[in-house]
């Protein structure tokens, strides 16, 4: 099988504990956000029950996703759908999210991995080398090292270098690492405000908000604009989210947290 990776290793780990291997815990991974802004979108919805009817592109891709729980559960059975990816047996979360084979990893090539590359490849991110064993070490690294010397593309910002070509990509203004997850809780609670809203319309935002982490707190009329500013800004976050994950953009209107 072709080795395959996912940007800023998002990928999820299902487990419950702390990942060994590289990857991200389900609640800490974009794509699970990105699963779960899905299912809060009524446009798609609609398209789902009419056969991707005004969201094609999206659904011949991410498929009915109403048909899954929107929990960590349901994700990871819609994730681990069988789906080829990279002409390699493999699941759906590998065919939308991957990145294409090579691009990040220093690997020896098998046959297979060849037949992948035989449309080409990206010289700007890899560069591919045929190493005649029967040199020293020495001298095969001395030479490797002249030759990407004389590439062009090694003097590309580390921007440019780390950037995704995946179907989806994450777009690059997202930052999530497993020390500081102050983008990921962002998301979720833009999401949980619409959800909450959702269920209790005609109820006022701030008050949502606030039943929803505990009330208890004297209501003044600086907590309640406090609390209507916070949801408000909520609300937005999560309309600008749904309506990018509508055009397979994510994280649309999230606040950005670079490193």
């Amino acid at each position: 099988m072709v080795s395959l990776h996912f940007w800023n290793d998002n990928h999820p780990i299902f487990t419950e504990r702390k990942p060994t291997a590289k990857g991200k815990l389900v609640g800490d991974s974009v794509y699970y956000w990105w699963y779960r802004t899905l299912h809060l979108s009524e446009k798609y919805s609609a398209a789902c029950k009419a056969n991707g009817k005004g969201l094609s592109k999206i659904y011949a891709d991410f498929g009915d996703v109403f048909s899954y729980r929107p929990d960590q559960q349901g994700f990871k059975k819609w994730w681990q759908q069988p789906h080829e990816a990279y002409g390699h047996k493999d699941n759906l979360g590998s065919f939308l999210f991957a990145e294409p084979p090579l691009t990040q990893n220093l690997v020896a090539l098998k046959q297979s991995d060849l037949a992948a590359l035989m449309n080409g490849w990206d010289r700007t991110q890899v560069e591919i080398f045929a190493v005649p064993l029967n040199l020293p070490k020495n001298e095969i690294t001395k030479r490797i090292g002249a030759l990407l010397d004389k590439n062009p593309h090694r003097r590309l910002s580390s921007k440019n270098r780390r950037a995704s070509f995946a179907r989806y990509p994450v777009l690059e203004s997202f930052s999530s690492t497993t020390s500081n997850k102050s983008h990921t809780v962002a998301i979720e609670n833009a999401l949980d405000m619409f959800a909450w809203k959702q269920e209790q319309p005609k109820l006022a935002s701030w008050k949502i908000l606030y039943e929803h982490e505990g009330g208890g707190k004297e209501v003044t009329a600086q907590l309640e604009r406090r609390y209507t500013n916070e949801a408000q800004r909520r609300l937005t976050r999560a309309k600008a989210l749904i309506k990018g994950v509508e055009q397979g953009i994510f994280p649309a209107g999230a606040r950005t947290n670079k490193r």
